[in-house]
């Protein structure tokens, strides 16, 4: 069975990288992965993270796609463990930020610390990198879509349907903001444990967020009330501190 959106975002937390000296495979575990967003934080050519990517991806023949993500915050779980494997095994631990890189390379600790570590400076991921990789994850929709080039405009249109009501919720679906603010969800169980049409109904939400409206920055997973308001298939999302007119969209034929 396919992973939940749950399940899946576990995956940006272990990887299993191969490594040499000597060789074997080890496990590098996250306390979290922090969110990254390169036109937020207005990455330019000569930002570390975008030096670290030309390094790196001009060493992965065949991951180039998934690696260039992978440093702008759009990268699946796959594309981030072949960047791990690759600054292990080509050295390129001080590519984009040589003084940080040196002194991390130096240091008398165990290579799963030092991925870890270099995972935390270097990659993150976004609301949107988190959605269409879910959403690929599926192998079903718009395996043709780079993540690098999603939009949000991509999930309100064919293969996409919009959700009526809430009782039309299902695993997977996604939940797309109205702009501002520019934000996109996913829906870890179409059915809470009690929903009646009308009122509120908490769903449990998977994002990749920056904003203390969802909870702590980085990946979240946590219960949200959608409320329904207005015309057919608009919400309220119900944050910490704000409401948010949302609107859910999902496959025709539901992924569970």
């Amino acid at each position: 069975m396919s992973d939940s959106p749950a399940e899946f975002s576990k995956r940006y937390l272990t990887y299993k990288v191969p490594v040499s000296d000597p060789p074997r495979t080890v496990t590098v575990d996250l306390k979290a992965l922090r969110y990254r967003n390169a036109a937020r934080e207005g990455f330019t050519p000569q930002s570390a993270e975008m030096l670290a990517k030309d390094a790196v991806a001009g060493k992965g023949t065949g991951w180039v796609p998934a690696i260039q993500a992978a440093f702008c915050g759009k990268g699946s779980p796959e594309g981030i463990a072949k960047v791990l494997e690759l600054v292990a095994k080509h050295d390129l631990w001080a590519k984009g930020d040589p003084k940080w890189g040196e002194d991390l390379k130096k240091q008398s600790i165990p290579i799963e610390e030092k991925l870890r570590r270099y995972c935390d400076r270097m990659i993150g991921l976004d609301c949107l990198g988190f959605a269409i990789n879910y959403v690929q994850s599926q192998m079903r929709l718009v395996q043709d879509l780079s993540p690098l080039n999603a939009d949000l405009a991509n999930f309100r249109v064919t293969p996409f349907v919009p959700r009526s009501t809430l009782l039309e919720f299902h695993t997977g679906d996604v939940v797309v903001w109205n702009e501002p603010p520019r934000h996109i969800a996913v829906v870890d169980s179409g059915r809470p444990p009690s929903l009646s049409q009308g009122l509120l109904a908490g769903f449990p939400i998977v994002m990749a967020a920056a904003d203390s409206n969802f909870g702590p920055e980085g990946l979240v997973t946590a219960s949200f009330n959608l409320n329904p308001k207005g015309a057919p298939g608009t919400y309220d999302f119900v944050g910490k501190s704000r409401s948010d007119l949302v609107r859910v969209f999902g496959p025709v034929v539901p992924f569970f």
